[in-house]
This record gives structure tokens, sequence and C-alpha cells, in this order.
């Protein structure tokens, strides 16, 4: 009663709540956990590539490549005698085999 004669006596009168009873859903806390982490990983992920994108522009070195001249394709090599001679080998030995396989009619 005290309390009460008290409190009305006071300009203040502040709104106290109680306590709501929650039930506890551990499904829900899963996906808060995981929304959490899932928010983490994308922030790593960013922070990692921003590095390498800092990194990168310290990069000064851009080189051409399709300007290169060993780009084109009509590139000639020495060859060495015994590599000529080895080629021509193939190259008989596949006209003989070629030769020597009897040819079948082509259906059409």
């Amino acid at each position: 009663e005290r309390l009460e004669e008290e409190g009305r006596d006071c300009a203040f009168h502040p709104l106290v709540m109680t306590p709501q009873k929650k039930e506890f859903n551990p499904e829900k806390l899963v996906e808060r956990l995981n929304g959490w982490e899932s928010v983490r990983k994308e922030k790593i992920q960013r922070t990692r590539e921003d590095e390498i994108e800092g990194s990168m522009k310290k990069c000064t070195f851009r080189p051409e490549i399709c300007d290169s001249p060993y780009s084109s394709k009509e590139i000639n090599f020495p060859t060495d005698k015994g590599v000529q001679k080895h080629i021509e080998k193939q190259l008989s030995a596949r006209k003989r085999s070629l030769e020597s396989t009897p040819r079948t009619p082509e259906k059409k």
C-alpha cells in the first residue's frame, strides 16, 4: 500500500512490460545462425576480392598477346636433317599403306 501511495504522488509513471514467455524454436535458431554465417562468408569473400583487386592495381605489366610477332600461323622453324628424313619416311610409309589396302566402293 505504501508503494501505491508514493506512486500516486509522483508525476512520472513508467510503463513496465511484463516478460512474456517465448517458446524456444530450434529451427528458427538454426535459420538465424545460418543467415549470420552466410552474411559473414559473403563479407569475407568481398574483402578478399577487394584485396586482390587492390594488389592488381599495383601491377604495371600489361602484355599485348595479340600483337606478338609469334602469334601468326606461318612460323618457319629450322628443321634438323634427321627430323626431315623421319617425316619423309612417315609420309612414304603412309602412301604405301594406302596403296596396298583395297578400296571398297562407296555407298550412296
